[in-house]
């Protein structure tokens, strides 16, 4: 599959780009508002640098990987559709629920596919843990906790890499924490418990501003309850996933991560999962999407919600009350 890029920053360059290439694909065109930087990474990955992005588009590529800045996230995701192209777009998939649902909509219209990079589901530990579940090794689910969090600043500073300035600014980026890492684990506990939250309440910090430093979500998934946490102000959490319920426990620790480095304990069973390429992995269940095979990456449909569910909790805190996750 012929692939064209647009945003070239440090997630695309590092990891999703090189994992298209490793996957057999290749990167035929690239687009950057950095003419200089476009020819560059361009050179490096044997790709031909566009000048503007509606000229990308016009070119033979069979699919588009979206990696702008969030703001930009639907019109760039739009216009790839208009054109004829399969999509594979960054999270957030977009910053209001009304363009997610017309995201979708424009993928059915066209027989597109549209896919959200959710890697978090082509985690190998994620078979088992489904598998626990559906097994009874847990019985019934009572609590769920997850946490993905790091250390880092909230906020850009003026003289940093024009490039990264729009983490800095609210209405580019929609959020902080909950926009980098809160979103990816809104989607793996979706995903895990195989629906979405029928109610939502939520904490952050600082309140005053849109982008968080931490936010704490609270998720009730029927009889369920779920607490999902994401942060910048976490000094070497272990990014864990823990599940629990009236039979059993179920610990995934360093799940929530950019790489495969997990242990996961079942009852004290324990498995490790130390190799592979979650990236290629994810380039792979794309192009099993666009070739109608089974896939396991995350769909429009799944942005859509999370995209809903991040609204919700950003309200809640605000408004200080919880919300029905209405759909």
């Amino acid at each position: 599959m012929k692939f064209a890029v647009i945003g070239l920053g440090n997630h695309a360059i590092n990891r999703v780009m090189p994992a298209i290439i490793l996957s057999g694909n290749s990167i035929d065109a690239v687009y950057s508002r950095n003419p200089v930087k476009a020819e560059r990474i361009g050179r490096r990955f044997g790709s031909r640098a566009f000048d503007s992005y509606d000229q990308m588009l016009s070119s033979d590529c069979d699919a588009v990987y979206i990696a702008s800045p969030n703001n930009l996230h639907y019109s760039n995701a739009m216009s790839a559709l208009e054109h004829g192209k399969h999509v594979l777009l960054e999270k957030p998939m977009t910053l209001s629920y009304e363009d997610s649902k017309k995201l979708v909509s424009k993928a059915e219209e066209e027989h597109l596919s549209l896919a959200i990079g959710f890697h978090l589901r082509l985690h190998p530990a994620v078979e088992e843990i489904k598998k626990s579940i559906l097994n009874g090794d847990l019985g019934d689910i009572t609590t769920v906790d997850a946490c993905w969090g790091g250390f880092s600043s909230s906020s850009r500073t003026p003289t940093e890499d024009s490039d990264n300035r729009w983490w800095g600014d609210e209405a580019l980026v929609g959020g902080g924490s909950i926009m980098g890492t809160g979103v990816h684990v809104f989607d793996a506990l979706n995903n895990i418990m195989g629906l979405h939250p029928d109610r939502i309440s939520s904490f952050r910090d600082p309140r005053d501003s849109i982008i968080d430093a931490t936010t704490s979500t609270i998720l009730s998934y029927g009889a369920t309850i779920a607490h999902a946490v994401s942060s910048r102000r976490m000094f070497l959490p272990d990014n864990s996933l823990r599940i629990t319920g009236t039979e059993g426990t179920l610990i995934c620790t360093g799940f929530f991560s950019t790489e495969i480095r997990s242990s996961l304990n079942v009852n004290g069973r324990i498995r490790r999962f130390r190799s592979g390429n979650i990236y290629r992995k994810e380039i792979d269940a794309f192009v099993d999407l666009v070739n109608g095979r089974k896939s396991l990456i995350a769909t429009g449909v799944d942005g859509s919600v999370v995209v809903r569910m991040t609204e919700l909790a950003i309200r809640s805190d605000m408004e200080d009350r919880s919300f029905p996750v209405d759909l």
